[in-house]
């Protein structure tokens, strides 16, 4: 009987992924087909600390990461992509994506930050790459097609919370 419970979550668990997996193939299709994919884990931690009422609250969250994956016999790599590439795709996923889950951050540098798109290559007006920078988009920024267009991503992730 006490596996009972363990065995009811792992459904709800895996009719989460399900679910969030569901809406990626439904509205990033355009985007799928050309060698995206995408990766959605459950998170459960025991709690975590509000920020703005300090009590401790369970969490449960869906980490999601797109990237661009290019495959050479057994070979896989990971691509980088810029933005003016997929925004016209993805800047309406990103608006429904807002409308139906709740999204929270993982970033250090500010809570209302929440997509990431791992290391964004740098380059010099001359287009000469000088380097990488991690970066952290808020999803205004996106929606409202407020970046670089040249900006190159390695990845985007964002964590789901919840359903609206």
């Amino acid at each position: 009987m006490r596996y009972l419970k363990t065995f009811e979550n792992l459904n709800y668990f895996s009719s989460g992924v399900n679910e969030i997996e569901t809406f990626i193939k439904n509205n990033l299709a355009y985007i799928l087909d050309e060698g995206f994919t995408y990766k959605v884990n459950f998170k459960f931690y025991g709690g975590r600390m509000n920020r703005k009422t300090k009590e401790l609250l369970p969490l449960e969250y869906y980490i999601v990461k797109i990237d661009k994956i290019e495959q050479k016999g057994n070979n896989r790599r990971q691509l980088f992509f810029k933005w003016e590439n997929i925004k016209d795709d993805f800047i309406p996923f990103l608006e429904l994506l807002n409308e139906n889950y709740t999204l929270d951050s993982y970033s250090p540098e500010d809570n209302s930050l929440v997509i990431d798109s791992g290391d964004t290559l740098v380059f010099t007006p001359s287009r000469e790459w000088i380097g990488n920078r991690k970066r952290w988009y808020n999803i205004e920024e996106l929606i409202n097609d407020s970046i670089d267009d040249d900006d190159k991503f390695q990845f985007i992730s964002f964590v789901i919370t919840g359903e609206k």
